[in-house]
């Protein structure tokens, strides 16, 4: 049905959008989700019109491009999450998130619901950089966050038939 890392495609309002999934590799650190998109003029048969030579636009998913695709939701909330599902710098990034009092990127880069990172920002509420950092790693180790996060990327690694694409740079 799909080439290569292809996961999902959909004509709209005259084009062709068509979102790629891989586990992408940068020499030898630990591959990671990547979720990307092109948008091309599409013909009346719903193909790539070959006329143009280069995509209306590329590369990561917007959120309007999430929007268009519902059914992989689940993909796109993995975009640069290690093999395993740990987000990008776990500790830190979400230290930033709680010290902006930021409820929705908490949640969004935990993987856990909007209620549980407003307790979590409240519990750090009048800490330092190092204490909001060390009650978020304790919250990280005693919610299994980890096995979680691993579970979740095992099983769209299976269903999305994801590969590791080693890339040069």
């Amino acid at each position: 049905m799909f080439n290569n890392y292809e996961v999902a495609n959909k004509i709209s309002n005259g084009y062709l959008i068509t979102v790629f999934g891989e586990l992408n590799q940068i020499g030898k650190q630990k591959p990671y989700f990547s979720v990307t998109h092109e948008t091309w003029k599409a013909t009346r048969k719903g193909k790539r019109d070959k006329r143009y030579a280069n995509p209306v636009s590329f590369g990561a998913c917007l959120h309007d491009t999430e929007r268009k695709f519902p059914a992989i939701a689940d993909l796109f909330e993995f975009h640069l999450r290690d093999v395993d599902g740990c987000p990008m710098y776990e500790v830190e990034n979400g230290a930033y998130f709680i010290k902006n009092n930021d409820v929705k990127a908490l949640a969004n880069h935990l993987l856990v619901s909007v209620d549980e990172a407003e307790k979590l920002i409240a519990l750090c509420k009048g800490a330092d950089d190092e204490g909001i950092k060390g009650t978020l790693a304790i919250y990280i180790y005693e919610n299994n966050l980890h096995e979680i996060w691993k579970h979740k990327a095992d099983n769209l690694i299976e269903k999305y038939n994801l590969k590791v694409h080693e890339s040069t740079l």
